[in-house]
């Protein structure tokens, strides 16, 4: 029995000894200027924003077009998970821009699930549907799915004039 525990004390010492001499010396953490403001917990270090393009379709009175740019953005003063920065502009596939029309621009809080994302916001809007113009404060809300490689499909309404823009995109964030 006394044999058997030298065995095993001896194999223990030379696993140990291996252990120790394969050992590197420890490096010094990178703290260039990026890494340094993360480090010192500076609240006002913001992170990359994420800027994203999209098309699609939707309703507003009859079908439209849709074309939008949105910057995505953390911000570790407020207690949301992302602000996001919206602007968009659709028109009716024959004549964009012409008879039927609208843009709106919004900021939106996001937050994520998974792969899906949801937010909402308050949006300034302009509508001109034949001459019949309105514009004025709403409420933006929208879903959306993130894929791989950066693209995203997203559904979105605009609640604020006469008939709500509802549209459904598709689109890549950088």
């Amino acid at each position: 029995m006394n044999w058997t525990r030298n065995i095993a004390l001896c194999a223990l010492s030379v696993c140990a000894a291996g252990a120790f001499a394969e050992t590197t010396v420890p490096t010094i953490p990178d703290l260039t200027m990026g890494k340094a403001k993360k480090a010192d917990g500076n609240l006002l270090s913001f992170p990359v924003p994420k800027v994203g393009i999209r098309i699609g379709g939707g309703q507003w009175n009859s079908f439209m077009v849709d074309g939008g740019v949105d910057v995505t953005f953390n911000v570790p003063i407020i207690p949301l998970p992302a602000l996001r920065v919206d602007g968009e502009v659709w028109g009716e596939p024959g004549n964009f821009g012409q008879n039927r029309r609208g843009n709106a621009l919004s900021v939106l809080g996001i937050s994520t699930v998974a792969m899906s994302y949801f937010g909402y916001g308050p949006s300034y809007y302009f509508a001109d549907d034949n001459g019949d113009r309105h514009s004025g404060f709403g409420l933006k809300v929208l879903g959306g799915i993130t894929l791989p490689q950066g693209a995203f499909v997203e559904a979105g309404i605009i609640l604020g004039p006469p008939t709500p823009p509802i549209f459904f995109s598709i689109g890549e964030r950088f």
